[in-house]
């Protein structure tokens, strides 16, 4: 009978190495130059999450599938995600970091989120000033930037609608020439 027990303990050893190393290669990839493998790392890491997280779900991959964390590694893989989005802010794959960490249901990352949150906004607002004053500029050089005719330096949500515009209008005049 030890026999047994010592073949099964090896055998849930190596299944959850085997696991592990899924969520090695994971955050390896979100560790990665390449904007593809980032997005990969980050993809599988959120089926992961979901599936070890939320009742009732399954994940898409295998892979995720086999996946099973307890709340210590589901801590690192949470941490490591808050490191990456330190380290890199302004990644073009930022956004699916932390559509990962929503994942978690954590009501503890909510000071996380707000923090960020904040950090998000304000470069919008900082950003969407030269942007509104650019469109001013466009519209008192004839270009109809404007489709109400009217311009608001505080609504910043209708500068980026109106630049936003603007800018397919461009794309499909240009495309046209």
């Amino acid at each position: 009978m030890a026999e047994c027990s010592i073949d099964v303990a090896s055998v849930l050893i190596m299944t959850r190495e085997m696991q592990h190393s899924h969520v090695r290669k994971a955050l390896s990839d979100i560790g990665s130059p390449e904007k593809e493998h980032v997005e990969r790392g980050f993809g599988f890491l959120a089926e992961v999450i979901q599936q070890n997280v939320m009742t009732g779900f399954v994940a898409d991959s295998s892979e995720a599938k086999e996946v099973c964390l307890d709340d210590a590694s589901r801590r690192e893989i949470q941490e490591a995600i808050l490191a990456w989005i330190r380290q890199h802010p302004e990644h073009q794959c930022a956004g699916q970091a932390f559509f990962v960490l929503g994942k978690f249901f954590d009501k503890q990352l909510a000071p996380v989120f707000r923090e960020w949150l904040a950090h998000y906004v304000k470069a919008i607002e900082t950003n969407l000033s030269p942007v509104g004053q650019i469109l001013v500029g466009l519209g008192n050089i004839g270009e109809r930037v404007f489709p109400d005719g009217s311009f608001s330096a505080i609504e910043h949500g209708k500068i980026l609608d109106d630049a936003q515009a603007y800018l397919r209008k461009q794309g499909r005049q240009n495309e046209r020439a």
